[in-house]
């Protein structure tokens, strides 16, 4: 493994984390403080997107883990070959995005905000420049998964790593569902209180645990 490619993956793929925050802050809804002041009295900021955290603990250490592992095989592509499954992982990133923001029910850093001159703003139903940013930030997700599979159908990954993978993804789509919110049910949540958020949240941690379990596994068996 190259430790050199695994820094520069991990730190570009959490650049996107990075830009996602900046943007959130100019939009006034990087924090709980910030969007009360703005006037929103019910809605979810980006620090307590638990969904973006999952990708800073579990998706985006494991994908730059596989960046460098496969490096080898990976800078012998073609580039035009990245560049069109880039591409195609946009529009694909761009489609989600879209998907997700058009709920005008919940107030959130990623959806876009209408302010009403003396009245409570209201979610548009399309991205703010939180949800457009972390456009490319799917997109990046995608292309590195697909080339890992694509790896793996080639035998150029062992098993285990692509258990660990599989173990990350659940995890993740776990935290997407907010699980945290949902069983902590703070006076901003924008969802009502979900009975099984408590055993969503535990499946999380359980899911992640084993992915970093199957990593651990893969190179103490090497």
């Amino acid at each position: 493994m190259l430790a050199d490619v695994f820094i520069l993956a991990f730190l570009g793929l959490q650049s996107f984390w990075v830009a996602g925050a900046i943007a959130a802050y100019q939009t006034k809804t990087l924090t709980r403080a910030q969007m009360a002041r703005a006037g929103i009295k019910k809605g979810m900021p980006y620090l307590w997107h638990v969904g973006m955290w999952s990708d800073v603990y579990s998706i985006h250490p494991y994908l730059a883990l596989m960046t460098a592992v496969l490096w080898w095989r990976w800078s012998a592509y073609p580039k035009p070959l990245w560049v069109f499954l880039f591409l195609i992982s946009l529009g694909l990133g761009r489609i989600a995005q879209r998907s997700w923001s058009s709920n005008k029910d919940i107030i959130e850093s990623h959806n876009g905000i209408e302010f009403h001159p003396g009245g409570e703003p209201t979610a548009t139903g399309n991205p703010s420049l939180v949800g457009w940013v972390h456009v490319p930030h799917i997109a990046a997700i995608i292309t590195l998964f697909v080339m890992t599979l694509v790896s793996w159908i080639l035998g150029d990954l062992p098993w285990r790593l692509v258990i660990a993978g599989l173990f990350m993804l659940a995890g993740h789509g776990l935290a997407g569902t907010h699980w945290l919110l949902r069983s902590l049910n703070p006076v901003w949540n924008p969802w009502p209180a979900d009975k099984h958020a408590e055993m969503k949240g535990a499946l999380n941690v359980v899911c992640t645990t084993m992915g970093y379990f199957f990593i651990l596994c893969n190179f103490l068996a090497t």
